[in-house]
C-alpha cells in the first residue's frame, strides 16, 4: 500500500516550488513593465516610417485623406485579448479625448481580425509568415513600417509618413491628450 504522508509531502513541495515561481514571474512582469512604459518607443518624433514595409488599402486610403485634409493621421494598432488594450480603448472613448482626434485621419488596426483577405492578397510577410488574415496584414504592418509588435500602440504620421509620435501605451487621459496635442505640432 502506497505511504500515503509520502505522497502529501510531495505535493506540498510541489505546491511550494509553484507558489516561488509565480512570485518570480510576478517580479519579472513588473520589471518588464516598468521598463516598457519608461521606454514607449524608440521611433524619435521627425523619423521617416520604414519604407519597405506593405501598405494595404485602408492605410493608404486614410494617408490620402490626411494629405487631402491637411491632417495628420493617428494609427492606433490594437488586440482583443490585453488589459492595457481595454485601458486604452476606454480612454479613447472618453468625450474630451475623442473630440481630439477629429483633428486626425484615425485608423484603427486589430492584430486580432481573423477575417479572411481575399486570396489574391496573400502574401508571405518579409520573414516568411503566410499572411492571410487582417490581423495578420495589420501586425505586418505594425512590424515592417513602423518596426513594432506590441499593442497598444499609437502613432502619428504625417503625409510624409514622418513620425510625429509614438508610444506603446499611456496610462492616463492627461497623458494621451498630451500625446495627441504633441503629435499635431
Amino acid at each position: 500500500m502506497p505511504d500515503l504522508n509520502k505522497n502529501n509531502d510531495c505535493f506540498e513541495r510541489i505546491i511550494f516550488i509553484f507558489g516561488k515561481l509565480i512570485i518570480v514571474m510576478k517580479i519579472v512582469l513588473a520589471i518588464l513593465t516598468l521598463f516598457q512604459l519608461s521606454v514607449f518607443s524608440m521611433l524619435k518624433h521627425g523619423d521617416k516610417c520604414l519604407s519597405n514595409g506593405p501598405r494595404h488599402g485602408e492605410y493608404i486610403k486614410a494617408l490620402k485623406d490626411a494629405s487631402s485634409g491637411n491632417k495628420h493621421m493617428l494609427i492606433y494598432f490594437t488586440g482583443d485579448q490585453c488589459p492595457n488594450v481595454v485601458d486604452m480603448n476606454e480612454m479613447l472613448a472618453d468625450p474630451i479625448t475623442n473630440d481630439l482626434l477629429k483633428h486626425y485621419v484615425y485608423l484603427k488596426l486589430s492584430v486580432s481580425d481573423k477575417t479572411l483577405i481575399p486570396e489574391s492578397e496573400i502574401y508571405r510577410s518579409e520573414s516568411g509568415v503566410l499572411i492571410k488574415t487582417i490581423g495578420d496584414r495589420n501586425a505586418d504592418l505594425e512590424k515592417s513600417v513602423f518596426n513594432k509588435n506590441v499593442q497598444p500602440y499609437l502613432v502619428i504620421i504625417n503625409a510624409q509618413e514622418e513620425i510625429m509620435n509614438a508610444t506603446e501605451y499611456i496610462s492616463t487621459q492627461q497623458e494621451l491628450r498630451d500625446f495627441f496635442k504633441k503629435g499635431r505640432m
